[in-house]
């Protein structure tokens, strides 16, 4: 199952009083700040998440079936307590968005990836990656007029997520403080630096 990180102006809001009488001031400064702190998670995440599982972040983050982690946009927009959230997935990559396979003497290796017993394999449509056979290859029925051997079925190499999870808790904490920083900045710029804009 995937972990949702949840960056939620409410869990820092005692901190800085009765905001709500700010009006419109206080609730600019909590959205930027919740925006701000989500993209601070989903930067962390990717980091940490790469490091954990030796996954180059590109292929955790880009669009396509194997995203692993993303941004989904705030909720509670209108309110004084906006939410953004970071979704990370924990289902193995397939090894041909790690990097490009390569063959060697014991399988295969792809990034800092090894695949013992492997081969690299392109198939019919141009797809490129490290496989292995998931039984011997068989003779097809003697009435079949190609009369060939199959080497199917094959399935690709994947790379587990392993520390990803451990990864993804420490990026929580380390998301609700940095909004509590982040907090701090924009109300003093909203009340200090805007206000004095305003005033001039």
């Amino acid at each position: 199952m995937p972990d949702i990180l949840r960056i939620d102006a409410s869990d820092v809001l005692e901190a800085f009083g009765d905001i709500e009488k700010l009006g419109r001031v206080g609730r600019i400064a909590i959205k930027r700040a919740v925006r701000k702190a989500t993209q601070y998670a989903l930067r962390e995440a990717a980091s940490q998440v790469a490091a954990e599982t030796r996954i180059p972040r590109r292929a955790l983050t880009e669009s396509g079936k194997g995203k692993r982690i993303h941004a989904r946009g705030l909720e509670g927009n209108d309110n004084i307590s906006p939410r953004g959230y970071i979704w990370i997935g924990y289902n193995p990559i397939g090894a041909s968005r790690v990097g490009k396979p390569r063959q060697t003497l014991k399988g295969t290796r792809v990034g800092k990836h090894e695949f013992p017993g492997s081969f690299v394999a392109t198939m019919p449509s141009g797809f490129r990656s490290s496989f292995h056979r998931t039984r011997k290859a068989r003779r097809v029925p003697a009435d079949n007029r190609w009369g060939i051997t199959t080497s199917l079925p094959i399935e690709e190499d994947v790379v587990p997520l392993q520390g990803a999870r451990e990864a993804a808790k420490r990026v929580q904490l380390l998301a609700r403080i940095r909004l509590r920083q982040l907090m701090a900045q924009e109300l003093n710029f909203q009340i200090n630096v805007r206000g004095l804009r305003r005033g001039s």
